[in-house]
């Protein structure tokens, strides 16, 4: 890999957080759900490292905030394969902690 400073452009991207989920649910049917929001950039399913099972949960990118945010109202204790999901807008990076939250 090269040491410069240009990298996937990440920064741009709103990246949700979906948590509950089951193993059965794949990367591929995540995608197709998210897609319906608007242009989805990754997914990403974490595993644990000596199993290889999926964590639970998972991470979608989107490209556009407004996307990610309609994503985030409707998919938010929605169902998927039997679960009741929970997605969250996932805040990298910024120290926003203080601030007052709007929920």
């Amino acid at each position: 890999g090269s040491s410069g400073s240009s990298g996937p452009d990440v920064d741009g991207m709103i990246t949700l957080k979906v948590d509950n989920l089951t193993y059965r649910t794949s990367p591929d049917s995540l995608r197709r759900v998210f897609e319906k929001y608007g242009r989805v950039g990754d997914v990403y399913i974490p595993r644990e490292p000596h199993t290889k099972a999926p964590r639970g949960f998972a991470f979608v990118r989107f490209h556009d905030r407004r996307d990610a945010q309609d994503a985030e109202a409707a998919m938010d204790g929605a169902e998927l394969d039997g679960r009741e999901l929970r997605v969250q807008v996932a805040r990298y990076g910024r120290r926003d902690l203080s601030g007052p939250s709007s929920g």
